[in-house]
């Protein structure tokens, strides 16, 4: 692993796609969350490790924290305890009348359960899975982000206070009714090759978004998600599946705003009708 990946001093990386995510939404397995333990499983790459403990003291809020192997892990549930780690499955697909090509890849997910199943033959595997976050690779970079999103959305589920379990659709639903007018408040970083070309310019953007905008380079987005700055905010696409989303995450603290299913061959760009709905 290249050493400069490792320094906690590097930019947080802004890239034009975020992966999946889930989250159980039912509050009965949170009750016990503030006064519990999440527990990290460490890795056989301690150097790795060093950088996930810091990342973990600077940035986890949400309860306490300890490093654990994997072999500390029971394989029977605790009230208070909760455990997090990085788990790759690997998928094949074969080609399909669409003209897809057969294809051999991994996901690689960050996972908050309960418990790992205890095996003998098979790798063990994560029991009572409360929310995944799924990464393009192990680095700092990418575990800060989906440790801040994972929280992010662990206090929302929290404070939304229901039983029922919801698909991340009816979540950014939620999401949408309390949070979107926080947006009017902040300023919406756009990069221009994040733009449908339906909007090939600023004054394209400000025929249908009446809110603060600039376009703005990758690194100044980048400087301004590594900063928190609070009056931010900016574009992401979230792929959970066969599905693409389109949200709006707040700089300061990754908070998703507002979100929206995305279609069509443009659907990982910003098109004129995201805008307007966000204006409204």
């Amino acid at each position: 692993m290249n050493k400069n990946i490792l320094l906690l001093t590097i930019s947080f990386i802004y890239s034009l796609s975020l992966s999946s995510q889930v989250i159980n939404t039912s509050n009965v397995n949170y009750k016990s969350f503030d006064d519990g333990t999440t527990y990290f499983i460490q890795s056989e790459n301690t150097e790795l490790n060093s950088a996930i403990e810091s990342i973990l003291e600077k940035y986890w809020t949400i309860n306490n924290f300890q490093m654990v192997t994997e072999s500390q892990v029971p394989s029977e549930p605790n009230e208070k305890s909760f455990y997090l780690g990085f788990f790759t499955y690997n998928f094949s697909r074969e080609a399909g009348r669409t003209g897809a090509l057969d294809m051999d890849y991994s996901v690689t997910q960050l996972i908050l359960f309960k418990a790992l199943s205890e095996s003998k033959k098979d790798k063990r595997k994560p029991i009572e899975t409360l929310a995944t976050v799924e990464l393009n690779e192990i680095t700092p970079v990418d575990i800060l982000q989906s440790i801040q999103i994972l929280q992010s959305q662990i206090k929302f589920v929290k404070k939304l206070d229901t039983k029922k379990r919801l698909d991340f659709k009816e979540l950014l639903s939620e999401i949408c009714e309390q949070r979107k007018i926080k947006i009017k408040d902040k300023t919406l970083y756009l990069n221009e090759y994040q733009l449908s070309p339906r909007l090939g310019s600023k004054e394209d953007v400000e025929k249908v978004y009446s809110l603060p905008f600039e376009i703005k380079s990758k690194e100044e987005i980048e400087e301004a998600i590594l900063n928190q700055e609070p009056n931010i905010v900016y574009a992401k696409f979230v792929r959970l599946r066969t599905l693409h989303f389109l949200v709006i995450i707040d700089a300061e603290n990754s908070d998703i705003l507002y979100g929206k299913v995305s279609t069509g061959f443009t659907q990982n760009m910003v098109g004129p009708r995201f805008l307007k709905d966000i204006s409204k």
